[in-house]
C-alpha cells in the first residue's frame, strides 16, 4: 500500500498512518470494510483511508 500503514489497535479499531507533506500523521478508524479492501490493494479504499487521516488531522490542528 503506497504511503499507508494499517495496524490493529484493538477490537474493531485500526491505527492508520500516512505521510502528508513530509509529516507522518495518523488516526484510529473503525472502518473495517475500507481496511479489508485496502489490504486487498483496492485503490479507492486506500485513498478513502488516507483522506480520513488527513481530514481528521486538519480538524484537530485547526481547532488548537
Amino acid at each position: 500500500m503506497d504511503n499507508l500503514r494499517i495496524l490493529f489497535s484493538g477490537y474493531g479499531h485500526w491505527k492508520i498512518t500516512t505521510t502528508h507533506y513530509g509529516k507522518e500523521i495518523y488516526c484510529i478508524t473503525t472502518n473495517s470494510r475500507a481496511v479489508d479492501d485496502a489490504k486487498d490493494g483496492k485503490k479507492s479504499a486506500i485513498n478513502s483511508l488516507r483522506r480520513e487521516v488527513i481530514e481528521i488531522n486538519k480538524k484537530y490542528h485547526s481547532s488548537n
